[in-house]
């Protein structure tokens, strides 16, 4: 036998037994565990890419998110950026773990028997018929759970995204407009206290650009067509709600009062259901067909525990379903910049 054989002997002992044909080899415990890490390895690259498999994580590079959850796709910045005044999420939040972009998993599917998952940022489904907008998942539809990323702390706050915050979202066009439907998880459910701006409490932000063309630099939405609509959570278990803000840059342009969305609480967090339509947006009109593109971008607005309010009223921080890539700066967020939203294409029944 050759050197290199030999060598391998000495770290794979081999026990041969003939059986008969064909022969049986048999490792001992040690050959086994050393050819299980040695595949798992191989799995591990394979799965992720070369370029991404790094031996001493034992796993690909990204794989730890905001809060502890998993981003495979996207580097984690981990230095903290400033915000500035004015905007939904900005108002002095420290980036305190960053994502280069979200990496969404489908799944959580709700949407009833056999309904295919669908990612979301790649393509909407066509909505069959009129939404009720009651707080129950339209049929047909299924949920995608959203990786966070970009998780934002306010500046008096400290630490990562808290355990037992989620989010799932489905997303749908129809000839007029965009339905969403987002299943939050959250077990500190604390709004904003009456008579301040929505984001500084428990609440869902949903990012609608009506054609998927941004025109606008970092600071300013596509003016009329792009719109960051804010949807309080309930306060208690006593039925729904439709505390509704409209946002650009610049800060709040007014309360939302459409009788298209709703939030119900849940038994684990809250549900917030809504059409957005032309109205909605500052169109004179929208209409839409298979083939067509638009943006879209969702955030979590994480509250604090009832009690004492912080630097961001009743809001710890919040985490988003994309942000712009690393390094990461306040202008790597839909609430400053609609160029970092998803752009999907609008899928034929």
């Amino acid at each position: 036998m050759s050197e290199r054989g030999n060598d391998l002997d000495a770290r794979f002992p081999w026990d041969v037994a003939d059986v008969g044909s064909p022969t049986v080899f048999r490792l001992p415990r040690t050959g086994l565990v050393a050819l299980s890490l040695l595949v798992g390895g191989l799995a591990a690259a394979c799965s992720h890419g070369w370029d991404d498999y790094d031996p001493r994580l034992g796993g690909a590079t990204g794989d730890a998110g905001a809060g502890g959850a998993s981003a495979t796709s996207g580097a984690t910045a981990g230095s903290g950026t400033t915000g500035s005044a004015s905007t939904s999420g900005a108002g002095g939040d420290t980036a305190a773990s960053s994502t280069a972009t979200s990496s969404t998993s489908s799944g959580g599917g709700q949407g009833g028997g056999g309904v295919e998952p669908v990612v979301h940022c790649e393509g909407l489904p066509r909505l069959g018929g009129t939404p009720a907008i009651d707080g129950e998942l339209e049929p047909g539809l299924a949920l995608e759970t959203v990786t966070p990323v970009g998780w934002r702390i306010c500046q008096t706050c400290a630490g990562p995204l808290p355990p037992g915050h989620a989010m799932a979202y489905a997303a749908a066009w129809r000839d007029d407009g965009l339905y969403f439907f987002v299943e939050v998880t959250d077990p500190d459910r604390n709004p904003a206290a009456a008579g301040d701006e929505l984001w500084r409490g428990d609440a869902v932000e949903i990012y609608v650009d009506h054609d998927g063309a941004f025109l606008s630099q970092p600071g300013s939405f596509d003016t009329p067509g792009t719109l960051q609509f804010i949807v309080a959570a309930p306060e208690d278990d006593s039925g729904s709600v439709a505390r509704g803000a409209r946002q650009r840059p610049a800060g709040p342009i007014g309360s939302w009062s459409s009788s298209d969305f709703i939030v119900v609480p849940t038994a684990a967090g809250y549900r917030a259901e809504a059409l957005v339509s032309a109205a909605d947006l500052g169109l004179g009109a929208w209409s839409l067909q298979a083939g067509d593109t638009v943006g879209i971008d969702l955030s979590h607005d994480v509250s604090l525990p009832p009690g004492p309010p912080e630097s961001d009223g009743n809001r710890l921080g919040q985490y988003f379903l994309q942000i712009g890539p690393p390094p990461i700066d306040l202008d790597d967020y839909p609430f400053r910049n609609e160029q970092v939203f998803c752009t999907p294409t609008l899928l034929a029944p």
